[in-house]
């Protein structure tokens, strides 16, 4: 039902010409994966682009899961997201972060923790970051997560029209 109401939302803007549509993402199907483009401006479409990236105090930045942050148990890891909406499509309205690898179904409190948002305009559009810090008790191989909603009014109240995105970065804990 979400889906739809979203659907009729962007229907009646464009055709009250409150607002044009956006244009269509950008993106290419590679190795089996479709590979959205990495720069807004180019990318076009409706979700957020985001990237989380972790570190502790003697360890360099890492981005999006591609490479791994080790650290020891009991160990501060700080994650930073960052997000950007394409110009036009609306802003950040969420960053809630997910430290535990859950898949058990049904998943409940996925995303514990929300970040504090900080937003600035980036060439026109809505960009905003939030860091938040989590200390791993257990040893073993964690999948931080990173959920990101963007809302075309900035409403974070307009439950049915949030656009999500996730980005995640591993975390070996020694």
């Amino acid at each position: 039902m979400p889906d739809i109401l979203k659907i009729f939302g962007r229907l009646t803007a464009t055709s009250a010409r409150i607002r044009t549509p956006p244009a269509s993402s950008v993106y290419r199907y590679e190795d089996g994966q479709i590979c959205l483009e990495e720069d807004a401006t180019k990318r076009c479409g409706v979700q957020p682009i985001v990237e989380l990236t972790a570190k502790t105090h003697d360890t360099a930045a890492i981005q999006n899961g591609s490479d791994c942050v080790k650290v020891k148990a009991g160990e501060e890891v700080t994650f930073t997201a960052k997000a950007i909406v394409p110009q036009g499509v609306g802003f950040v309205t969420a960053m809630d972060f997910g430290f535990e690898d859950k898949r058990e179904v049904p998943v409940e409190n996925c995303f514990p923790v929300s970040g504090q948002l900080t937003h600035e305009d980036f060439h026109g559009q809505d960009m905003a970051t939030a860091t938040v810090t989590h200390t791993f008790t257990r040893p073993g191989t964690y999948f931080t997560a990173v959920r990101v909603k963007a809302e075309r009014n900035g409403n974070k109240e307009s439950i049915f029209t949030q656009e999500k995105n996730l980005a995640r970065a591993r975390v070996i804990v020694e």
